[in-house]
């Protein structure tokens, strides 16, 4: 009791010094310190223009960091949280911006409270690392869900194409769906509207649909796959739609299966959580009861 007593004492005012770090970072990085006539001059440029201080922290980061940071990795995971409505105004460099913020602000707090102990000289850099758990947690979220309404959206083609339709006209249907692959097949609509491209390949032009899912779709492989079979079905005329058929029933088999397997093994995933979350903690309370007082008899407690 005296040593979960003793943790208690050092962890909260790490935890109060955090949350008053935090509520201080934010305060700064809202408020634009500067002359009036300047603040005014300001308010007159466009939002794009504008940086916070966490932005420019965050650049310098990219720019000098001894390891590489993969960008581009990066921004294709924000982009894809944004197509589903999430992480609205994150950028690469805001994000690394506050990862630095956050791990200061951490060993600040340790330093100024003399906190002891490998877990809170740690829990700094878990906290650092939130702001790309973040990112890297709601990107992986949407992934799932375009893997998930490829079917749906490949079945809806399919379906518009049979009903007379040409592939150009059936991609406009589906890129009206209120979901990120929607909003995805309508950017790529547009990117073929500025580039003045086909959507599909005419062969030596490649389509901008293709090209474009090789820009933004790199962590989507199916997705990828699924746009090279519409470009090739694009290009079969009357047979193209039975072709299409084809395909949207052979992604709606594989995502059956794959849901199958999925509830086979959910079972042991959940064995394994409640080892985790109930089993474990349980024994470890036990040890600790039997061995506290071996441990006070030998420290002299």
């Amino acid at each position: 009791m005296t040593t979960l007593m003793g943790v208690l004492d050092a962890g909260a005012p790490f935890v109060a010094a955090l949350f008053m770090g935090l509520a201080a970072y934010w305060l700064v990085d809202a408020v634009q310190v500067g002359r009036t006539a300047a603040r005014q001059l300001a308010d007159f440029k466009p939002r794009a223009e504008e940086q916070t201080f966490t932005e420019r922290l965050g650049d310098w980061v990219a720019a000098h960091s001894p390891i590489p940071l993969k960008v581009s990795e990066w921004q294709e995971n924000i982009r894809w949280a944004q197509r589903a409505g999430q992480l609205q105004g994150v950028t690469v460099s805001r994000m690394l911006g506050e990862a630095v913020i956050y791990t200061v602000l951490g060993y600040a707090a340790v330093f100024a409270f003399r906190a002891h102990g490998l877990a809170l000289w740690l829990s700094p850099l878990l906290l650092g690392a939130y702001p790309l758990l973040r990112v890297k947690n709601r990107a992986g979220r949407v992934y799932r869900t375009v893997h998930r309404v490829l079917p749906e959206t490949a079945g809806f083609i399919a379906a518009e194409m049979a009903a007379g339709n040409s592939a150009e006209q059936a991609l406009m249907r589906a890129a009206e769906g209120h979901n990120p692959l929607g909003r995805f097949l309508a950017e790529a609509l547009d990117f073929a509207q500025r580039t003045g491209r086909p959507v599909f390949s005419n062969p030596p032009v490649e389509g901008a649909l293709v090209e474009y899912a090789r820009q933004e779709a790199k962590n989507l492989p199916g997705l990828r796959a699924f746009v090279r079979q519409l470009d090739m079905v694009a290009r079969k005329g009357v047979s193209g739609a039975q072709l299409m058929v084809d395909i949207a029933q052979t992604l709606a088999r594989e995502h059956h299966q794959e849901v199958m397997q999925a509830a086979k093994t959910l079972d042991s995933k959940l064995v394994v959580a409640a080892a985790v979350f109930y089993f474990m903690p349980f024994v470890a309370l036990l040890l600790f009861a039997f061995a506290a007082p071996v441990i006070r008899m030998f420290s002299g407690g």
